[in-house]
């Protein structure tokens, strides 16, 4: 302990910025604080030459080329002064390109970190006993850090991590540290909300800074979002990569297959879907599977896709039309719909006629994501969204389930080939529940009120129709009148 000299830098903290100016000055600041901790003890033992350079470092005088060379040269200064090689701790070392690709500087900060900064600083130097990079991603061979190279990359999914159950809390730790804390929180919704991650390609892990944020607030939210931001969260939607139907399945809480890159980089702007599926893995917004395929962990990352589909919805209007939904009145609900959500969350890009189709409708998958998406939001008060096999056959587009209140929503959407043709076909969506049976009560166990909805869409329009049911005793749906439910 204290034998070697420590040079740390966290780049997340430290470097950030919408433009290459904003990051270059970050840097700048970086060094300078980083020589003044170590000016008073270092400045007597310095030649003048390097004492001027010193100088320049600490007043922010250094030109790009001197400040380039800036942390190899502290390394230099800090052996010559106490005799021993120095280690380096970089936290979060791939800030700077994830910034730069989310802002559109990629190449500058490429150039200055990628293939200077860090290469003079960790290749070939003699003053360097070792060094520690940590960070979400991994680094790769060409133009991203391409001055690097000899890494030994410890990725904590791997069979022989040695990492491994260490960097973030086990289901023990947690239940441990609960009992310490003496929290009422259930284990169980510890686990859904922030459990699912896999380290060592077996042990099941949970996000640190959001259960130790839970067990202080003694509560259960979403933290994830205050643990920074991922460059592709920014991308406007469907602009990310991905396929609609994949995010589709996704939301759904389905697991997916695809062949998982070792080295991903930010050298396109138009990443493949392959990549973008990557680079989501490894920032934590998917877990892999015990069979190898890839899901959203838990409901608190949920909600960050969820947010990247569809935009922040914390409005008192958004909360209050979701809440019409599930609570009715179901009259009420279906005059606010239509006017609530095509234009505010999708684009108009989203839903025009495809290139060389035949037909005008959007497709209904598109329409689908966003009720989804919406749906999410409803999780944390309780609701279950699904879209479950009815036992009458076929699945019905959205179910949104309230085991404790005994309440029901079906959603079965349409999408339209022309505008005046959306009142005939919510009526068709609200009829096929029905006919297809989705309300069976073998379905919906223990349910005893039920709303069901007919959207229509027709590119940003829509038309709703809906009805209110309660089940009597010879387990028959009868309709009723809709009554306002209290708040809860």
């Amino acid at each position: 302990m204290g034998k070697y000299p420590i040079i740390f830098c966290d780049f997340k903290q430290d470097l950030n910025g919408k433009s290459w100016d904003e990051m270059f000055w970050n840097f700048k600041d970086l060094v300078s604080d980083l020589y003044g901790e170590w000016e008073d003890c270092l400045m007597e033992s310095l030649k003048l030459p390097e004492r001027t350079y010193f100088e320049s470092i600490c007043n922010q005088t250094a030109t790009m080329d001197d400040l380039e060379m800036s942390l190899y040269y502290l390394s230099n200064f800090l052996t010559e002064k106490f005799g021993q090689r120095v280690i380096v701790l970089i936290d979060e070392y791939e800030t700077p390109i994830n910034r730069a690709y989310e802002h559109g500087y990629f190449n500058n900060a490429n150039e200055f970190f990628g293939q200077g900064v860090l290469p003079i600083l960790l290749k070939g130097n003699e003053s360097l006993q070792y060094a520690v990079l940590v960070g979400i991603t991994p680094t790769a061979k060409s133009l991203w850090y391409s001055g690097l190279n000899n890494l030994k990359i410890h990725a904590l999914h791997t069979k022989k991590s040695p990492f491994a159950g260490m960097l973030m809390f086990t289901e023990s730790e947690v239940d441990q540290l609960k009992t310490e804390v003496g929290s009422e929180l259930e284990l169980a919704d510890l686990r859904a909300q922030y459990s699912s991650y896999i380290a060592g390609s077996k042990i099941s892990v949970y996000n640190p800074v959001s259960v130790m944020s839970a067990l202080e607030e003694s509560e259960i939210k979403n933290f994830w979002v205050a643990t920074g931001k991922f460059p592709l969260s920014n991308r406007q939607f469907p602009d990310g990569g991905l396929n609609v139907t994949v995010i589709e399945d996704l939301l759904n809480g389905a697991e997916i297959e695809f062949g998982l890159k070792e080295d991903v980089t930010y050298n396109s702007l138009a990443l493949s879907e392959r990549a973008t599926l990557s680079l989501l893995y490894y920032a934590g917004y998917l877990t892999m599977t015990a069979n190898n395929q890839f899901k959203i962990p838990n409901r608190e990352v949920m909600m960050d896709w969820t947010e990247w589909i569809i935009g922040d919805i914390e409005s008192p209007a958004s909360r209050n039309t979701l809440k019409m939904c599930v609570e009715g009145p179901v009259s009420d609900f279906v005059k606010k719909w239509p006017n609530f959500t095509m234009q505010q969350y999708l684009h108009p890009k989203l839903v025009s006629k495809e290139s060389n189709a035949v037909s005008c409708k959007t497709p209904e998958r598109i329409y689908r994501v966003l009720l989804w998406g919406l749906a999410q939001h409803l999780k944390a008060k309780g609701w279950e969204v699904s879209n479950e096999n009815r036992a009458g056959g076929g699945y019905v587009g959205i179910c949104l389930r309230h085991r404790r209140r005994n309440m029901a929503v079906l959603i079965e959407l349409k999408s339209s080939e022309k505008q005046d043709d959306m009142e005939r076909d919510a009526n068709k969506a609200l009829k096929q529940i029905e006919e297809m049976n989705y309300r069976n009560p073998e379905g919906l166990p223990n349910i005893r009120t039920l709303r069901e909805y007919g959207i229509a869409f027709f590119h940003l329009s829509s038309h709703v129709k809906g009805r209110y049911l309660e089940l009597d005793g010879q387990d028959q749906w009868i309709e009723k009148d809709d009554p306002i439910m209290p708040v809860l």
